[in-house]
């Protein structure tokens, strides 16, 4: 507990109306990380196949380059008598265009990539959030297990008090009684400092996860969002001018001819 209080500075005496309040927040967000964590796997999916797409497409424009230049090489050159000055892309005065291209495609960056990556971490850290928030229902159930063990103990040391006989004393001799009663009231002393520990731990957590720790995740969720949106646009405008300065340069090539 020290070393929550350490990292987290909280109020851990507040209100049952906030508790409670926080408590709802907890479990309405559970449903929405078990939720979204189906969705994100069906996005991660559909991601993959845009990544395979786009590295095909840019292969795609490499060979309906290099399709353009067999067709001058064969066709043009045919059609033209084979005067060289009808040529275009393989005009032996225009440079080495085949090389220009893979130059302009290699530098190419597949956007998608990033996209698959980011959603990966996305879902990496969701199933985290998650796991955090069944942690503190797994203290929970350890508390009424304690509870449920320090009730059956206390019954039966309610029984030996009162002289009272049950299977599990029914063969005892008086001095076995009377140890077994110091070792009950022991094991029930036991789990009430557990217990105690256990509501705090539980209240603490409560407070921790619906006061500080759910916001700043949402808020950091959304800044990340934004981050990769801008990375991802900034991507798709440096292949679009990498592309138009390719093109752009095939328009001119008739000029540089002369």
């Amino acid at each position: 507990m020290e070393k929550y209080r350490l990292s987290f500075k909280i109020d851990e005496e507040q209100d049952a109306t906030e508790i409670a309040k926080y408590r709802e927040k907890i479990n309405m967000f559970v449903l929405f990380l078990k939720k979204a964590d189906g969705m994100m796997e069906k996005a991660k999916d559909n991601l993959k196949e845009m990544v395979i797409h786009h590295d095909k497409l840019k292969d795609n424009y490499l060979r309906m380059y290099y399709a353009f230049m067999k067709y001058e090489d064969i066709a043009v050159d045919y059609f033209s008598d084979c005067d060289v000055n009808k040529r275009t892309m393989t005009h032996p005065g225009v440079g080495d265009v085949k090389q220009k291209v893979v130059d302009a495609y290699n530098q190419v960056n597949n956007p998608f990539k990033d996209a698959y990556i980011w959603i990966k971490g996305e879902q990496l850290d969701m199933k985290g959030m998650l796991d955090a928030l069944l942690g503190r229902e797994g203290v929970m159930r350890m508390q009424i297990n304690s509870e449920n063990n320090r009730r059956t103990d206390q019954t039966e040391l309610d029984k030996l008090d009162m002289g009272k006989t049950s299977f599990k004393n029914f063969f005892k001799s008086k001095d076995s009684k009377e140890k077994s009663k110091q070792d009950l009231r022991a094991k029930i002393d036991s789990a009430n400092h557990m217990i105690d520990d256990y509501r705090k731990l539980v209240n603490f957590v409560t407070i921790m996860h619906g006061a500080l720790v759910i916001d700043r995740f949402k808020s950091t969720k959304v800044t990340q969002y934004k981050r990769m949106l801008r990375q991802f646009s900034v991507r798709e405008i440096t292949n679009c001018h990498l592309s138009a300065n390719l093109c752009h340069g095939i328009l001119q090539l008739d000029e540089m001819k002369q």
